[in-house]
């Protein structure tokens, strides 16, 4: 019964939909948002995290989200957390974490300063995600490494989890530095990607120096055109979730080549398995580019 209205309203999904079988859960909480006028009777039905209980309410509870960052000590191995709290993956609940630190090179142990990778050890060029974990029976907090961005090796007792991000090593096994504002993630150094500018219109793949969750890319790429008859007139790019954005190119004169940068068009792309598609679909081959991996925004967070 919702105050000032009378007779039935429509609830509608998160996404706009009307609400189907299995939208809403039992044991969950939910938010009601007006979408328009009151006389429309139609409200947005939103999936919100637990509530905090009677018990544990408090400012300990509010919104303080945990941010990563490299150590200063040794960024090479080892990743600062802040203190902050997380709501369980599986919305069951939450749980507040103490700063600590913990080691990429070393098996996961309790407490701050210890080893932190749940199975296996370090190696190069790989994405290691990272978890704030709790243990239900002992009340323990903690953090680690794993190499599952969904579903993380943890140790015997800790059963909730929440995922914080994610960090690279290089060549040599190093964490690769980088920065964090809120879902925002830029390297300290960009990235170089392997962009073909022998363009055709036969899609070719740019993979990006992002992991493979759901996220937004901030790339910054460059291409200049070929001669006439043998220059690309616009480039489209395809991502696995929201389809095909285009470039159109802008001619400057007969026989001359044109500067584009189309970071505008990729940065629009909503990716959750590092690759871009692009291709030419007016106009023939030809031209010289590059594309710089900048960063990320982590929609998964």
């Amino acid at each position: 019964n919702l105050s000032g209205l009378t007779g039935s309203v429509s609830l509608v999904s998160e996404d706009g939909n009307e609400l189907v079988a299995g939208d809403i859960e039992i044991n969950k909480y939910y938010t009601i948002i007006a979408t328009g006028a009151s006389s429309t009777k139609k409200f947005l039905l939103k999936k919100q995290p637990r509530s905090a209980s009677s018990t544990s309410q408090g400012l300990t509870y509010l919104n303080n989200p945990i941010t990563i960052a490299n150590n200063s000590v040794d960024p090479d191995n080892d990743i600062d957390f802040t203190a902050g709290n997380f709501q369980f993956a599986d919305g069951s609940g939450q749980a507040v974490l103490s700063a600590m630190t913990k080691r990429l090179d070393a098996s996961w142990t309790a407490g701050t300063n210890q080893g932190g990778l749940f199975s296996g050890t370090k190696a190069n060029n790989t994405w290691y995600h990272l978890y704030a974990i709790e243990n239900l029976t002992t009340g323990v907090v903690d953090a680690g490494f794993d190499i599952s961005p969904t579903s993380p090796s943890l140790h015997s007792g800790y059963t909730k989890y929440k995922y914080l991000g994610s960090v690279l090593t290089n060549v040599s096994g190093n964490i690769i530095a980088f920065t964090q504002n809120n879902n925002e993630f830029k390297w300290t150094a960009p990235f170089s990607e392997n962009f073909d500018a022998n363009i055709t219109t036969s899609n070719k793949t740019l993979t990006l120096t992002v992991p493979p969750v759901l996220i937004k890319p901030n790339v910054s790429c460059y291409w200049q055109g070929g001669s006439v008859g043998n220059r690309v007139e616009r480039l489209d790019f395809t991502s696995n979730l929201t389809g095909v954005y285009y470039m159109q190119a802008i001619t400057f004169g007969s026989g001359t080549a044109f500067p584009h940068y189309f970071d505008t068009v990729i940065n629009k792309m909503i990716i959750n398995d590092k690759n871009i598609l692009y291709k030419a679909t007016v106009g023939g081959a030809g031209g010289t580019g590059f594309c710089y991996t900048n960063g990320y925004y982590n929609l998964s967070l």
